[in-house]
């Protein structure tokens, strides 16, 4: 059996190499480049056939809309004969494999089953779409404090500012003395040179972020972070041509309280995810109870329903 199946893959293969070689030199020409997929339908008589195995038909019309617009014409010519030879290959080995595999019966149930799930989970999360209000901030809080252990920071964040620049920007001096300082007129300044004059700068001391965003926009090596932190509020480092300015205006060590501000966005992901989950189940019941009241689904020894089991 497995000499045989070897001999057809050779001669089918050998032949797909031949109608390669005469095909590619066919479509060296521009290639139209539309949407759409390979078709396996009768084609028109317009149509023009690249090769048939078995019932299926690969025209030349069908692989040129699968292109995308817009490639240079080698790119779409490589595209053009990658798709013609994967589709060969697909429809030779699937027929090989149909004509010599003993036990198509259990990959038939497989396909249905496969298919089966996708159309409910598709059905599922369609249905379930509609939940996509935003939770309330007292939703949000009330989540918060009576879950305090899913919020207990692996990192510590940090609250400041950050600024690169040229090491010989005649500003410097007053770039440093306004990232230390704390008072508004400094801050404003700040703010109007580095706009418009820094090579990057970047504000956060109303906003919590966590340290490792910070530390990966400068070239130095931090080392443990909650460390760094405590001996360090103003901090300067040379690379290159280049001065990088830090300023940490306020920061949470490691295993503390995340803020609530800080915590938002999570416990709003949570909350979205909660009430989908809860929307779910509320439609399987329905579809249960309908499926009951119209004689589709008959309770036995089980009821869905309630999941228990009768005495």
């Amino acid at each position: 059996m497995t000499d045989n199946v070897n001999t057809n893959i050779r001669k089918r293969v050998s032949l797909c190499r031949l109608m390669m070689a005469g095909l590619v030199g066919f479509f060296t020409v521009g290639l139209m480049a539309c949407r759409g997929k390979a078709t396996t339908a009768v084609p028109s008589e317009e149509e023009i056939v690249l090769v048939t195995v078995k019932d299926s038909v690969l025209t030349k019309e069908a692989v040129e809309r699968m292109i995308p617009t817009g490639l240079e014409p080698s790119d779409s010519i490589a595209m053009f004969e990658t798709i013609l030879n994967n589709w060969i290959q697909h429809q030779v080995l699937t027929s090989v494999a149909e004509e010599n595999l003993t036990d198509m019966e259990r990959i038939e149930r497989l396909t249905r089953e496969y298919r089966d799930q996708l159309i409910i989970e598709d059905y599922l999360r369609k249905m379930s779409s509609s939940v996509s209000a935003t939770p309330s901030a007292k939703e949000m809080k009330q989540y918060y404090d009576a879950h305090p252990e899913e919020f207990v920071l692996s990192q510590p964040l940090v609250k400041g500012a950050w600024l690169q620049t040229r090491e010989d920007d005649a500003q410097i001096e007053n770039l440093r003395q306004w990232m230390r300082a704390k008072d508004e007129s400094s801050l404003d300044q700040l703010e109007k040179y580095g706009m418009k004059h820094a090579m990057r700068y970047e504000y956060f001391g109303e906003t919590w972020v966590p340290w490792s965003e910070v530390t990966e926009r400068i070239p130095y090596r931090f080392g443990n972070g909650d460390e760094f932190l405590k001996s360090n509020s103003d901090f300067e480092t040379l690379k290159g041509n280049e001065i990088y300015l830090l300023h940490v205006r306020e920061w949470l060590p490691s295993g503390a309280q995340e803020p609530f501000e800080s915590a938002r966005q999570k416990i709003a992901g949570i909350l979205m995810e909660r009430a989908i989950a809860e929307k779910r189940v509320s439609l399987i019941r329905s579809i249960y109870q309908k499926a009951m009241k119209d004689g589709t689904m008959v309770a036995g020894d089980y009821n869905p329903l309630t999941s228990e089991m009768k005495k």
